[in-house]
């Protein structure tokens, strides 16, 4: 499940699309002169070139993933948050087809949006970022360009990124290696930098804060992580510490920022990680799901409205609404900024599900490098009803380098740029000649706090 701001698609196990709510700017991708719909519609995916396994929703934007790594989208573009040129509004789906000099759409590996901006990985372990480029979510290396088409943010070339994660003004990733890697608004400390600068560059969690990093979700005020250290696998959280979305029963609720990642619950046998804007949400081995954090609406779900919950609480054995959880097997659980949703296999808990989830454990280890599909077919010649033509990406550099940051004519790059001495410069992120840091970047002490932050 993907939430928006004012829409929720829905993923089926064979690759079926549904979506529900605001079609304004065709961000339910269901065509038309549809602009509500108040019960899930099916989206039309008979043009694609593959199975969708993987979606993700923007405010007001959504991005698919297919098997073999093919990447569509469509939505609103103002900010060119799907990757296209912000003069150009996708139809129901647009696929992205680049060049092999460039990246290769086939090996799109994870994917992952934000508010105006979109995140992935491919096979080869690079990380690319497009939309809003507000206080350097890009991670390109400024702020003086205000949008960008997909381009590699600047992490190391010699680690592997495995996962993505987009919040409103925020980006993380990390390795293989279990690496954390943060960039974009330092509001609430949620850059694990020990302040609240923002940063437009990559900036290299220390292995001694949190390491064994294998999945990262955030909120709008607050950062979580799962780590998996040899079959142990905890739950960590820092930001805004006003917030109950810590999931900590002990602590105090104060005015305040915990800048490092804190761990929280005895829970060793996390499986899967997800986040609203002040919720936070778990699933163990055994499937029970668990939240914590603001109830304001419901949104929480614990029987109790606007009734929020420190300590992390089993939706599987709850008062009054354990009954409706409890001989399931969970597949998965997300938020959107008003409201929540849960998926889950059969009726019966000794039931197993025909085919693989496709948000896979987040504790298995990471596939081997795959070579680009081979057995993919061609678009059709003359097909009846053809699909939108593919809008052709051209990167202008080489796969093995760093593109410059592309200047688009209506931004000014100041040529007085000086880089400030109190931003903490990651020794293993390689940082671009050509990236001049302006002097007149705001830096927020708190980023704002949206109440319509975009989920992955």
């Amino acid at each position: 499940m993907a939430p928006g701001a004012d829409f929720t698609m829905m993923l089926t196990a064979s690759g079926k699309i549904y979506c529900t709510g605001s079609n304004i700017d065709g961000r339910c991708a269901i065509g038309g002169s549809i602009t509500l719909t108040s019960v899930p519609v099916e989206v039309n995916t008979a043009s694609l070139l593959d199975t969708i396994v993987e979606i993700a929703a923007g405010e007001k934007f959504g991005i698919a993933r297919t098997r073999k790594g093919l990447l569509y989208v469509w939505g609103r573009n103002d900010l060119s948050q799907t990757g296209i040129d912000g003069a150009v509004q996708p139809g129901p789906f647009v696929g992205l087809t680049l060049d092999t000099s460039g990246l290769n759409v086939r090996n799109v590996s994870s994917i992952s949006c934000g508010r105006s901006h979109s995140l992935m990985t491919t096979v080869d372990g690079k990380v690319w970022a497009a939309g809003s480029n507000d206080f350097g979510a890009i991670g390109a290396g400024n702020t003086a360009v205000t949008s960008y088409k997909w381009t590699q943010s600047l992490v190391p070339t010699n680690k592997r990124f495995i996962g993505v994660s987009a919040g409103f003004l925020v980006s993380f990733a990390f390795t293989d290696d279990g690496l954390l890697y943060t960039w974009g608004g330092g509001g609430d400390g949620l850059l694990a930098t020990g302040d609240t600068l923002s940063r437009s560059t990559p900036y290299a969690v220390p292995a001694n804060i949190i390491s064994n990093v294998v999945a990262v979700a955030i909120g709008a005020e607050h950062a979580a992580a799962l780590t998996n250290a040899n079959g142990v696998r905890r739950l960590w959280t820092w930001g805004g510490a006003f917030s109950p979305a810590f999931c900590n029963s002990t602590q105090t609720l104060l005015n305040t920022i915990v800048f490092f990642p804190v761990q929280q619950t005895t829970y060793s046998d996390i499986k899967y990680l997800s986040r609203g804007a002040y919720q936070t949400y778990f699933i163990r081995d055994n499937n029970d799901i668990y939240g914590c954090g603001q109830d304001t609406l419901g949104l929480l779900g614990n029987g109790a409205s606007a009734s929020d919950s420190q300590n992390p609480f089993s939706y599987n054995t709850a008062s009054g609404i354990g009954t409706a959880f409890s001989t399931t097997t969970a597949k998965g659980i997300s938020s959107g900024p008003s409201a929540s949703f849960a998926a889950y296999w059969g009726v019966s808990s000794t039931a197993s599900p025909t085919f693989a989830p496709t948000f896979a454990p987040t504790f298995a280890p990471p596939p081997t490098q795959a070579a680009p599909p081979t057995d993919l077919p061609p678009p059709p010649t003359n097909p009846t009803n053809p699909p939108p033509t593919p809008t052709l990406i051209i990167p202008t550099t080489s796969p093995n380098s760093v593109p410059a940051a592309t200047t688009p004519t209506n931004a000014a790059t100041p040529t007085n740029a000086a880089t400030p001495t109190n931003a903490a410069t990651p020794t293993n992120a390689a940082t671009p000649t050509n990236a001049a840091t302006p002097t007149n970047a705001a830096t927020p002490t708190n980023a704002g706090t949206p109440t319509n932050a975009g989920t992955s």
